[in-house]
């Protein structure tokens, strides 16, 4: 549950772009802690890596509550879920994501999921879907306002 929530978490998070941009790397797969050391990449580099491997390099967590409030959830194996809970956003994740789909991580068989949290994206055109191997079947993709 804690990579699919991960993969899910990862897969919606943009990547801000300068010269060189550090990224922090995950060294444990299993419990997905990216919170090790930055690395500044290549002036080449545009983007953190964001697909799921053995040592993944992902943007650096921004964990400052910007007063945006959106209902979450998280249910696996169901392709709806209702929030019975308020998640606080940070960073720029200023509206609020509802995604129901059908997920594969690796080896494992398909999975369905439903979610609702934080984004920052601004319209649903704007969620980065990932590799058509992770996400296969999206059945609900709704950006709404934070309160």
């Amino acid at each position: 549950m804690k990579a699919l929530l991960a993969s899910i978490s990862i897969l919606f998070a943009f990547i801000s772009r300068g010269n060189a941009i550090e990224c922090g790397v995950c060294s444990d797969r299993s419990s997905m802690d990216c919170s090790g050391e930055l690395v500044t990449c290549d002036q080449t580099v545009e983007s953190c890596q964001t697909a799921i491997t053995d040592l993944t390099i992902v943007p650096p967590e921004n964990t400052t509550l910007n007063g945006v409030k959106c209902p979450t959830c998280v249910v696996d194996g169901e392709l709806s879920c209702e929030a019975t809970e308020v998640l606080e956003c940070v960073g720029e994740m200023t509206n609020c994501l509802y995604i129901a789909a059908t997920f594969r991580n690796t080896a494992t068989p398909p999975k369905q999921a439903a979610y609702r949290g934080c984004t920052c994206a601004e319209f649903a055109e704007h969620v980065p879907i990932g590799p058509a191997d992770t996400v296969q079947d999206v059945v609900t993709l709704i950006v709404s306002k934070g309160v």
